[in-house]
Parts: structure tokens; sequence; C-alpha cells
């Protein structure tokens, strides 16, 4: 349990940080880079595109993925929607995150996904290849149902996709999401849900542990006690 929490120990880089998004669940904390991004992967559509248009630039190709909701209104012409799930192989109402890499980021420099799907992040993370999680430069997760870790049927699978995540990248940033709950491990506190922000070892290199909570960091649902995770 401990050594699956350690991969998400953030480090801080020579960027300074900046919360996009907005306050509460659908803003996260990522590195002040001056780039713009050329392609940004999002699947999980909320009921707001804040993040998305805060961080995309006009240029910026963002790609939409959710079967769940209505093609958002007003969304800007450099904004594609898929009506379809992100998920392990390509069928009439799924497409895989390595058929979306290779259809979208075939030569662009500077990619980021942003990923919410509420818990299917472990198995689009097991099937997409490790040469196209090199793609990203930049990984927003939130990380779902992390009790799991303590059940035999799941403990594997979820401990290698965070080592495979940690041969490609590393946290910059960590953030308990409190409208999950929690459960104990040898008598120590651990979220079911969180935010991690992931970055390419390629581009960003990681300087020093980060010890203490952000002051950027907002309560998901501030009707629930906020508490921080201590590595």
């Amino acid at each position: 349990m401990e050594n699956a929490f350690n991969v998400l120990q953030p480090y801080s880089t020579q960027y300074d940080e900046i919360r996009v998004g907005g306050d509460g669940d659908g803003g996260y904390v990522i590195p002040l880079v001056s780039q713009e991004w050329d392609v940004l992967i999002s699947p999980g559509v909320g009921a707001s595109s804040m993040f998305e248009m805060s961080i995309a630039s006009p240029k910026t190709k963002v790609i939409l993925i959710d079967a769940n909701v209505p093609r958002p209104s007003g969304i800007p012409s450099n904004f594609e929607f898929i009506n379809k799930l992100l998920g392990v192989k390509d069928s009439q109402n799924t497409i895989t995150l390595d058929s979306i890499i290779a259809k979208y980021c075939k030569n662009e420099q500077r990619v980021i996904l942003q990923m919410d799907i509420e818990g299917g992040e472990w198995s689009v993370l097991r099937e997409v290849t490790s040469k196209n999680l090199q793609k990203f430069q930049m990984i927003i997760l939130e990380l779902h149902n992390l009790e799991n870790l303590l059940v035999d049927e799941f403990r594997d699978d979820y401990t290698n996709v965070l080592n495979k995540l940690s041969t490609t990248h590393f946290c910059s940033h960590f953030h308990v999401n409190n409208a999950g709950s929690f459960f104990f491990y040898r008598g120590k506190r651990f979220p079911q849900v969180v935010e991690v922000t992931l970055l390419n070892l390629n581009s960003f290199t990681p300087t020093q542990i980060c010890t203490d909570s952000s002051n950027l960091d907002s309560v998901s649902d501030p009707a629930i006690f906020d508490w921080s995770f201590k590595f």
C-alpha cells in the first residue's frame, strides 16, 4: 500500500504552479509553462468545459470524449466531440486511447491528457502502450477506487498501472478529492479518490519532494470536511 502511494509522491519543478479550471471539482493545479498546447485529450465531459477553455489556445485541438452527455453547446471550432466512451477496445460505443493518439497526435509535440472517467481510468491506462504514454507532456488524472489496492482481485492491476506511469512520468501535484471517502490500512488513513498531475520525465525535471499542501488546492465538496494525505 505504501509503495503504491509513494509512486504518487509529488515533486516540485523549476516552474511555479497555477490552478486552471476554477475552484472545486474540475479545477486542477499544473505547472505554469509558457508553451501553447497542440492537442488536449479530455475524456469524461462534465457540466462545464471551463478547464479545457482555460488551458487551450485557439490553436489547440481539443478532443472531448463522452457518451453519457450530449455535445456541449457553444464549444469553439477547435473543439471536437466524440460521442463514445473511452475504453479498452474500439467498437460502436467505445474508443481506445491508442486510437485517439494515432489519429490526433501523430506529429504534435505538446500534448496533454486530462481524464476523469469515474474508475474507468485503470483499464484504459492498463491497455495504452508505454510508447503512447510518452506522447503526453502532462497527464491530469482523477484516480478512483484506491481502496481496491486492498483487494486481491485488483491489487496487482492497480499497482502495475501506477508503476507503468512512473516509468514515463512523475507526480508534481497530489490532492485528496474530499468528495470521495477514505479507508484505513495499518492504522493510517488513505483516500479513495485523488487528483494528480503527472509530468513527462523527458520534458520536466523533478527537483525536491513536496512536503506541504498547495495553497492552490480547493475542496471538491465544501459540505464535507477537507483533509490532506501525508506521505
